[in-house]
């Protein structure tokens, strides 16, 4: 892998690893966040699976409690309700 095609991403964890991956998962997760703060449903299709979970929809409201990318979308409006002045 040349460094033309990786990325350095720092761990958020206490073992403050650094770990090289691919720019495309690298592209996969900038997306996604991006999706998170003004994606569409469609956007969401694009990005996840059908049998995608979200773990701490628990904690969550009922609509963000399934699987698949209206899961997802659902816990997206929930946060930007949330914390709107984050976008």
């Amino acid at each position: 892998m040349t460094e033309t095609n990786r990325c350095h991403v720092t761990s958020t964890d206490q073992r403050n690893e650094s770990h090289l991956v691919e720019r495309d998962d690298c592209a996969v997760a900038i997306a996604s966040l991006h999706a998170m703060g003004s994606g569409s449903l469609a956007d969401f299709g694009v990005l996840y699976t059908s049998d995608v979970v979200n773990r701490e929809a628990e904690a969550e409201p009922p609509d963000t409690r399934g699987t698949g990318p209206a899961a997802l979308y659902a816990t997206a409006l929930w946060l930007r309700t949330a914390f709107g002045d984050l976008t």
